[in-house]
């Protein structure tokens, strides 16, 4: 028999938790090692687990786990050039770079969001040599307010936030000047 035909858990359950004490389940499974699951909309927790729900005659192997998360999720304007994309601001690929189709207008903003409130340690912000364009860099605390940490300079900038708590990022940008271009937007712990 090959390795592949026993080795995955053939029954057993993914759970999530909110804080590794108690946990719900999110999808039930058997006979199939590879297994996928979508939470509801609104979902929050802080953990998932695959666990097995009876006894395995073999090792198990797990190849891969992978949970996909709203943290990193950009929004804001203007919009992104054609090949480009919002998304590529925070990637995690300092390869990639947000281009902007336009300059900005008044009132608009490039939004990273954290997924959930948290410690924000530092922001750094990423951009091409030579890029222009002028913005805040500013946190969402708990109030749902935003407050300006820092000023967005060069291809490299990076402010200490002291551990403000914070739920998003964002880049408010001041009107006028070339369209703008991110190549990351880093939040530090």
């Amino acid at each position: 028999m090959p390795l592949d035909d026993i080795s995955y858990f053939h029954d057993g359950v993914l759970e999530y938790s909110a804080d590794g004490t108690s946990w719900r389940e999110l999808a039930a499974f058997s006979g199939t090692p590879d297994v996928t699951a979508t939470a509801p909309a609104g979902t929050k927790a802080r953990y998932v687990r695959a666990r097995a729900t009876a006894g395995q005659t073999s090792w198990v192997v797990v190849r891969e786990f992978h949970v996909a998360t709203t943290d990193g999720a950009v929004t804001g304007n203007p919009p992104a050039a054609t090949g480009s994309a919002l998304s590529s601001a925070a990637d995690g690929d300092p390869g990639t770079v947000c281009r902007a189709a336009r300059a900005p207008k008044a009132g608009e903003f490039l939004e990273v969001g954290l997924g959930a409130a948290r410690a924000v340690g530092s922001v750094t912000v990423l951009r091409p040599t030579g890029a222009k364009g002028a913005a805040d860099i500013q946190l969402r605390g708990a109030d749902g307010g935003w407050r300006t940490v820092g000023s967005l300079g060069g291809a490299y900038t990076y402010v200490d936030t002291h551990g403000r708590n914070a739920d998003a990022v964002r880049l408010a940008w001041r009107t006028g000047g070339e369209a703008p271009q991110i190549a990351e937007v880093v939040v530090g712990k």
